[in-house]
């Protein structure tokens, strides 16, 4: 079976970012992260486009009206965060803050788990 282009590249995609995420799979396995380390990710990577004021300059509003200012914005929010952060890796924008492929693990395991509050 021959798979169309677009499914080899949506594959081929999800699959560079399994191994390129520098052992994320065990992490996910085994830990499941605390909020506050979520908060802190989202605070030094996304909160200046994506937050009710936003400190961007280039984002006078949050970024495509995503928020996460509370817990709650990000647990709405969290298949959202993951699709962009982990699969599709393209947030933040040209990974101008400089997240880590562990960064992007730990916001994939809280997904992952459901998104556990504080």
């Amino acid at each position: 079976m021959r798979l169309s282009a677009p499914v080899r590249t949506i594959a081929f995609v999800i699959l560079a970012g399994m191994a390129g995420a520098g052992g994320w799979m065990a992490y996910r396995a085994s830990t499941v992260p605390d909020y506050a380390d979520v908060r802190a990710i989202v605070d030094r990577h996304c909160i200046g486009c994506h937050a009710e004021e936003t400190t961007v300059p280039a984002f006078p509003v949050a970024g495509g009206g995503l928020k996460l200012d509370t817990y709650e914005q990000m647990a709405a929010s969290a298949q959202r965060m993951q699709l962009r952060v982990v699969v599709q890796r393209n947030m933040p924008m040209l990974n101008k803050t400089g997240m880590t492929d562990e960064e992007r693990a730990v916001v994939d395991a809280w997904v992952a788990a459901g998104a556990p509050g504080p």
